[in-house]
């Protein structure tokens, strides 16, 4: 009986899009081109487990944390792909897991999300985290042994070395342009900060991404937007619209300082398209874009606008660096060998 390797998501991801549903859609498509027995577990139909080699669960949350304990209780092996990172010192989250502990005692449901990201990990045969920053965390704090942990890097679709500026240029009449490609709203996101860097430089500037304005932060985002003439935001585009492609060949300069990345798939693909890359040191980006990115304190304004003007004064030379030395690593056919080595073992 042939068996299969069966993903499966956070289902809010239906509703709020970003870069775990890219990361699994392109894990699916990729592994299927390269021959492996995958499927999407749709929650709706019987799985005979007999069939099944694994689950792959892309995430390690609360959300996450029922569906992978039902699978451990039937000795069904799981495959998580971490997407884990906190910006908590090591005693910080150790503090809040003792108290959590602590009140536990007498009421037994209470866990606090580094809890539950824990437990799903532990359950794993398999964590497989992006970037070696997030191995290094995962192990500092949940203990996960060597053995059942590896780096599988998030991977980029070559379609972006080819994409040209021209459908970009056409509607929009601009070249070169700085670009982010981010949620407005999210703290995390840091676009605020961005906003008042791209602010202080007199440069056609372009945010694509969904705008979430309904809380304080990102009305404050909206009402900073509103000050900036020189910077315009065109909302989301689908992730194969041609528009998304253009825009990041249209680019000079592509800018994600968020608190963290893992690395940013946005940033791959603008360094795929031929951007030079200004983005934050905390995650594991440097696994990427090496010494070829240009990293900047994303708590910093004057950072973060300091390091989009060297980017623009930059030759490219180094940006030809990145490029190649993404294409050479992070194409999601090199991420399907990678996966292909894990799935093997269960099917």
């Amino acid at each position: 009986m042939s068996k299969k390797i069966y993903l499966t998501n956070m289902h809010c991801l239906g509703i709020t899009v970003g870069g775990v549903m890219t990361q699994s859609k392109k894990t699916l498509e990729a592994c299927r081109e390269y021959g492996l027995p995958v499927e999407i577990y749709n929650s709706w139909e019987f799985v005979n487990l007999k069939e099944v080699g694994a689950f792959h669960l892309f995430s390690a949350n609360n959300e996450m944390h029922h569906f992978s304990q039902q699978l451990y209780e039937k000795g069904v092996p799981q495959l998580v792909s971490s997407v884990f990172y906190t910006r908590h010192p090591a005693w910080k989250v150790a503090g809040i897991r003792a108290i959590t502990k602590m009140i536990s005692l007498f009421d037994s449901g209470t866990k606090s999300v580094f809890d539950f990201s824990c437990l799903v990990m532990e359950n794993a045969d398999m964590v497989m985290p992006n970037t070696s920053d997030e191995l290094r965390q995962i192990q500092q704090l949940f203990k996960i042994p060597n053995n059942k942990i590896t780096i599988v890097p998030n991977g980029v679709d070559k379609k972006f070395a080819n994409a040209t500026p021209e459908l970009f240029k056409k509607k929009y009449g601009d070249d070169n342009i700085i670009l982010s490609v981010t949620m407005l709203g999210p703290e995390r996101k840091n676009g605020l900060n961005l906003i008042k860097a791209l602010g202080k430089i007199d440069h056609p500037s372009y945010i694509i991404g969904a705008f979430h304005a309904e809380g304080d932060y990102g009305k404050a985002c909206k009402a900073e937007l509103e000050k900036y003439p020189q910077i315009k935001h065109i909302g989301m585009f689908d992730h194969e619209d041609e528009m998304l492609a253009s825009a990041y060949a249209a680019a000079k300069v592509f800018a994600l300082p968020s608190w963290l990345e893992t690395p940013g798939l946005a940033s791959m693909e603008a360094a795929l398209a031929g951007a030079e890359v200004v983005t934050t040191p905390i995650g594991g980006t440097k696994d990427y874009f090496c010494d070829y990115g240009i990293y900047v304190d994303p708590y910093s304004v004057d950072s973060i606008a300091a390091g989009i003007k060297t980017a623009l004064n930059r030759d490219g030379s180094e940006q030809k660096k990145m490029k190649v030395f993404i294409q050479n690593n992070f194409l999601w056919e090199k991420v399907a060998e990678k996966y292909s080595e894990i799935y093997r073992k269960y099917l």
